[in-house]
């Protein structure tokens, strides 16, 4: 086989490559026995037919297979052969081919960018100083109490908030429909459980009144068959709860599914989870100011194969999430995710630099100590820790957190790092700019 190889782009390389004839000839030659040994032509016993009338009919069919594979296994050789490791796949163009002349083809691929500056020098870099303080586990502690309200039934008339049961006969031109029925259904007023008009119909109702409330589908509503269409449900109200924050006491750790420990194992459960929120966080928040400072400083040719492939991962989890909460999923334009995905690879290939250029690894030990880290408090942490290493998916995504933590690390050291205090609240915040990639 040979290959050449030419430069078409500042990334883009094509690969002209040829086999030699009689490769593909012997090739045919072997199939077509094999082909013998099975055919049932009319006229010969199977395996009986002549070489000729074998060749006459499959010859064609097996001389295209035999190229589709030769393409498909010489494409790695090729690449080795031109020393070529590629970001991706352009295209296969192949020249058409005559029966003893050699195999030709073109590889157009794309080659991962040289990343020449891989330092923060003279830049500044902000880091972030947060701790989680009593007083933020107390506001998460009471934001959970209120998310976890207890229900204590009343005669009083129902108010938004409050948590109303009903049973409901609905009827589109006096007829019921699907889903236009229902017994004992729970209802908190005000988080839109049911249509805003059907909701507010419920307002000031009180525990056994029967009430008539009508009102018009949207006409984009999720169930079709009533989209747009005028309704009238017979509704009567079993009972109306208002609402009471519990108290942070054992039988609230028992809501919670704390059997043990009651409240104090409660709040040391929390506290772990508001500290590991503000790790991952932190980890992210410096990772993206990094690889900002960085693409600041290079100008780098993305591969358009990357970003074509993110691209096509961004619409399909973005559609799976349209499907899953029943909205439509026709109208998702790729364009809405260009420019995510080719942050999204900058950021990869600046990090994939990073890594080769200082040997950057996770080697098992690291990985195994961090495991071990994880499940700490568990009871038997050593099964914990084998259960986690034995799953590839979760192995390699704590190897990931591993190198970016050591990436980090190495690129503050060239940056001017600059401190600043902020509360574990200001910091946790939502911010659009730090969550793009």
């Amino acid at each position: 086989m040979q290959v050449s190889v030419e430069e078409s782009g500042k990334i883009e390389r094509k690969l002209t490559v040829s086999v030699p004839s009689n490769q593909i000839d012997s090739e045919v030659i072997n199939r077509l026995r094999d082909v013998a040994k099975k055919a049932r032509i009319p006229g010969f016993r199977p395996g009986k037919a002549p070489q000729r009338v074998i060749r006459k009919r499959y010859e064609p069919q097996v001389t295209q297979e035999v190229l589709t594979d030769t393409i498909n296994s010489s494409y790695q050789d090729a690449l080795d052969q031109a020393k070529i490791l590629p970001a991706g796949l352009l295209s296969i163009d192949t020249v058409p081919y005559e029966a003893g002349k050699d195999l030709e083809f073109v590889l157009t691929v794309e080659l991962f960018p040289e990343i020449q500056h891989l330092s923060l020098e003279g830049k500044t870099i902000e880091q972030p100083v947060v701790e989680v303080t009593d007083e933020d586990l107390e506001n998460r502690l009471d934001k959970i109490r209120k998310f976890r309200p207890n229900f204590v039934e009343t005669e009083d008339r129902a108010e938004t908030g409050d948590r109303v049961t009903i049973d409901f006969d609905g009827r589109i031109n006096n007829e019921t429909f699907p889903g236009g029925t229902g017994a004992d259904y729970p209802v908190i007023l005000g988080r839109q459980d049911l249509l805003q008009d059907f909701d507010q119909g419920l307002v000031g109702a009180v525990a056994g009144e029967k009430k008539k409330i009508a009102f018009t589908f949207p006409a984009n509503y999720g169930a079709g068959e009533v989209a747009g269409k005028e309704a009238e449900f017979d509704v009567t109200v079993r009972k109306v709860e208002k609402r009471e924050t519990p108290e942070l006491d054992d039988d609230f750790a028992l809501e919670m599914g704390f059997a043990d420990g009651g409240i104090k194992r409660l709040r040391k459960e929390i506290g772990a989870e508001m500290k590991q929120a503000l790790d991952d966080k932190m980890h992210r928040v410096m990772f993206l100011r990094i690889v900002d400072g960085l693409l600041a400083s290079n100008e780098i040719d993305i591969p358009t194969v990357l970003v074509d492939q993110e691209v096509e991962r961004s619409m399909k989890r973005f559609i799976e999430m349209l499907q899953q909460r029943n909205l439509p999923s026709d109208q998702v334009d790729r364009n809405d995710f260009s420019e995510e995905a080719r942050r999204t690879v900058a950021a990869g290939l600046v990090s994939r630099a990073i890594v080769n250029k200082y040997e950057i690894k996770a080697d098992r030990e690291r990985v195994e100590a961090r495991a071990m880290a994880l499940f700490a408090g568990q009871e038997d942490p050593d099964m914990h820790v084998r259960w986690y290493m034995s799953d590839p998916k979760q192995r390699a995504q704590l190897e990931s957190r591993i190198i970016e933590e050591q990436m980090i690390s190495r690129m503050l050291e060239t940056a001017e790092v600059k401190l600043r205090q902020m509360s574990f609240a200001e910091f946790m915040k939502p911010r659009e700019e730090e969550e793009t990639v």
